[in-house]
Order: structure tokens, then sequence, then C-alpha cells
């Protein structure tokens, strides 16, 4: 993800206190590298509160895991 100074400076405050963040914004590829150029950045902490306290009108992406709800703590991940 590339935030360029502008769109940081719009979303400060949501690029430091989000702990799940929405980036809307374009693909660019140059290769087999892959950016999201952000444009667009919300805040989505509150449905990973929900997510994580197992609410169950969460919308689901696929298919259920066997984890027991309230258990999946997403993994944080370093793309550097």
């Amino acid at each position: 993800m590339v935030v360029w100074p502008k769109v940081f400076a719009r979303n400060r405050r949501v690029v430091m206190a989000a702990q799940f963040l929405e980036v809307r914004g374009r693909l660019e590829r140059e290769g087999l590298v892959i950016h999201v150029m952000a444009e667009h950045l919300i805040d989505r902490s509150d449905q990973l509160r929900r997510l994580a306290s197992g609410a169950a009108h969460m919308p689901t992406l696929g298919p259920r895991n066997e984890h027991a709800e309230g258990s999946w703590k997403p993994r944080s991940r370093n793309f550097r």
C-alpha cells in the first residue's frame, strides 16, 4: 500500500489510531509488483472488535473456519 503525503495528511488521525483499516484506491501493477495507491482510508476498528467478540451478525467472506466463536484473532503482517 502506498499512502502519499497529501492522503496521509488528510487521514492522519485514522492512520495513527486505527487497528483495522479499510483502504480504497487504485491498483497499480508493474511486472510482479502490485501496489494499492491509497485514496480513502477508513477506520474499521469497531468491526475488528465485533469480529473478536464473536458477533453472530458479522458478514462472512468465505467458509466458516473451525475456530470457536470469538477465539479468532488476526495476526499482524509486516510486508517489508
